[in-house]
């Protein structure tokens, strides 16, 4: 699976390199779940670890998706969403396995 999702069709190399860019935010992203270790919303990881660098807090959103999808991270229900950034209700993630175990 490509963690890019290719919306603007580049082509080539663009596209390698931005497939690469958007696997290392995966990667960044689940390192923050795993230090963490508690639910988290998109704006908290992105605080944590994307503010400063200039990453968009969409390609957190896109970096969690992903990582749902390949089962490291498990969405929680309504009863754990928190007042985001942007002062709206935004649902919460939590490490599917820790060390090979469900969490």
């Amino acid at each position: 699976m490509n963690s890019y999702y290719n919306t603007n069709g580049l082509h080539g190399k663009d596209a390698i390199i931005s497939n690469k860019k958007a696997s290392k935010q995966d990667d960044e992203v689940l390192r923050v779940f795993r230090l963490n270790n508690r639910k988290l919303s998109p704006d908290e990881v992105w605080k944590m670890a994307f503010e400063y660098r200039n990453i968009p807090i969409t390609s957190v959103r896109r970096a969690i998706t992903n990582l749902t999808i390949k089962d490291e991270l498990q969405k929680l229900g309504k009863d754990d969403m928190i007042i985001g950034i942007y002062g709206k209700p935004v649902h919460t993630w939590k490490l599917n396995r820790i060390d090979g175990k469900n969490a």
